[in-house]
């Protein structure tokens, strides 16, 4: 069917050809430009996952198709015209890999290589325009492409996040030159769609769908037919692709928290019946919570920071404990040996807790949320062990494990209740949820009185330190999706510390740049917080060297510019 295209019949050009080629550009280039102007023209300027700084490297999976003088346009399998004969097959199949870095958490930049099939370019049934004769064109399919783009992510919707890319591609194809057979380079703008779904805290999911626009117009499929007077033939001067894809991005570079690294006390010798103490120690500034699992290598098990345990047999048993954090898994392990007892061995009396466990901290994140989306709910279990753990949402729904997960399906406030058990007792631990069906309409109207956390610096200092990281990274949480909420940023100095005036203002400028999107942010440094608030109380334990964040509407804050 594609002798079509080389038939001098000039009532077959007027009505499909020239037609079908006029129409390449509209078939799918056209939609992917109005599509990432669209995108790009959106006021909805935030995403939640600030990946501002870091690197990324991105593998797809997809299927190919391009239109050009050997794709399907031209007759279907009835002799009618089909000017989507190119959409509908001779798709192959295409694998990429990209390199990037994310300039901002809307703009990142990368290049990479996409290597593809095209069937349509590899048939025995075209007439070369060259010479005249019908028969093979190209000795093959495939077509590499040097790529490098520019990436734009307006918004987040719920977990998803649309982008749009546009930059330029070099390609590789079938085209070569009929004086000396040397290979033909293709060049042109390449533009696409995607949408993003998170994985993990460093990998994303996606979908995405881009297109290339190829000169000149033999570079891609080795034929031109107007460069060798057949004019009548072809009334495009270049070729176009398109791919469809799916694919991982793994992010590097986040600021993910510290790692739990774990070590084991164990009896080095013990009887078969006696009793053992089995302790393990996590590092103190590991991110929590941290659970953790005994294999005592005699098929049994045991669970918590200390555990207690009776061999039945005789040998050499390594024992293991697996510490799961928040972060990573570690292990340490130990090796005892365990012997036929010489005498009837006395049990001792087990030890019962003075005191119930104790929870010094219990968090849920988001604490502003919208229905349907998942809160995060832990809590620091200190000291003395607890049997249990009961985590009551407030909505009747119950979880027996930290860390738990929840999500609401009804507006309103809630109280989260972490409860710890042993025979001594129980202490509960509250926090508090608010759920909002749309949390960026009625933000204010929850709490008009909210302040989002404010976070310490040292003496002196204008570091951010890991637990302002954290609290930071919660307000994030908050209103990065919320394009009607902005953030007004003041900082503060404490008594006895130098040039008040520069350091609270580099103070608010470190938690500004935090928070990254400039539109919606203002700073200032308010100087020595006496100073600046005459006749204000405070609590007694308030460190004045602080910077708070309060929430206001947009509006307000452009007023104050």
């Amino acid at each position: 069917m594609h002798d079509l295209y080389y038939l001098p019949i000039r009532h077959v050009l007027k009505q499909g050809i020239l037609a079908s080629m006029r129409s390449r550009f509209c078939h799918f280039i056209a939609p992917l430009v109005v599509g990432t102007v669209a995108l790009h023209a959106s006021p909805l300027l935030a995403q939640a996952n600030a990946d501002s700084g870091t690197f990324f490297v991105s593998a797809k999976l997809g299927v190919n198709t391009y239109s050009g003088e050997l794709d399907g346009e031209g007759t279907n399998s009835e002799g009618a015209r089909s000017r989507l004969g190119w959409l509908q097959s001779e798709y192959g199949p295409g694998i990429g890999v990209e390199g990037g870095y994310s300039i901002s958490p809307q703009w990142s930049v990368g290049a990479g290589l996409l290597v593809s099939s095209y069937p349509a370019l590899d048939r025995a049934d075209i007439t070369n325009p060259q010479t005249g004769q019908q028969g093979q064109l190209n000795d093959g399919s495939i077509v590499s492409q040097l790529y490098g783009l520019g990436r734009f992510t307006p918004i987040r919707l719920g977990n998803f996040s649309p982008y749009a890319q546009a930059g330029f591609a070099l390609l590789f194809g079938q085209g070569r030159d009929p004086a000396n057979g040397q290979l033909i380079l293709g060049y042109g703008p390449v533009v696409g769609l995607g949408v993003e779904l998170p994985v993990s805290s460093e990998s994303r999911a996606f979908v995405e769908i881009a297109g290339s626009m190829v000169v000149p117009d033999d570079a891609l499929d080795n034929s031109d037919p107007s460069a060798y007077a057949v004019g009548w033939a072809d009334n495009a001067d270049y070729d176009a692709t398109i791919q469809f894809a799916v694919g991982l991005r793994y992010i590097f570079g986040r600021d993910r928290g510290i790692p739990v690294s774990v070590e084991v006390s164990c009896p080095d010798s013990i009887a078969v019946g006696q009793a053992g103490q089995f302790v393990a120690r996590a590092n103190p500034e590991a991110t929590q919570p941290v659970l953790f699992t005994w294999s005592y290598g005699d098929g049994t098990g045991g669970l918590g920071s200390i555990d207690s345990h009776t061999f039945q047999t005789r040998g050499n048993f390594e024992v293991t404990v697996e510490a799961k954090g928040a972060l990573n898994h570690a292990m340490a392990s130990c090796l005892v040996f365990v012997s036929e007892p010489s005498e009837p061995i006395e049990q001792p009396e087990p030890i019962e807790p003075l005191e119930p466990p104790a929870i010094d901290r219990c968090d849920a994140a988001p604490r502003l949320a919208n229905t349907g989306q998942t809160v995060l709910v832990t809590a620091d279990l200190l000291e003395l062990r607890a049997d249990s753990v009961v985590v009551d949402f407030g909505d009747s729904s119950r979880e027996f494990q930290l860390p738990a997960q929840h999500s609401y399906d009804e507006s309103g406030e809630y109280l989260v209740l972490v409860s710890g058990y042993n025979s001594a007792g129980s202490t509960t631990c509250v926090a508090s949820v608010s759920v909002a069906d749309n949390l960026c309409e009625e933000f204010e109207a929850l709490n008009p009185a909210y302040r989002f956390n404010s976070v310490f610096f040292d003496n002196d200092s204008a570091e951010i330190g890991p637990e302002a990281i954290s609290l930071l990274r919660e307000n994030l949480e908050y209103w990065g999706s919320c394009q009607n909420v902005c953030v007004a940023v003041n900082g503060y100095t404490g008594l006895g510390e130098q040039n008040p005036n520069d350091l609270s203002t580099r103070r608010a400028l470190a938690v500004a740049e935090y928070y990254g999107d400039s539109a919606r942010v203002r700073f200032h440094g308010r100087g020595g917080y006496v100073e600046a608030h005459p006749g204000i109380e405070r609590p007694a334990d308030f460190d004045p060297r602080v910077v708070e964040s309060i929430p206001l509407s947009c509006d307000m804050l452009y007023l104050m510019d």
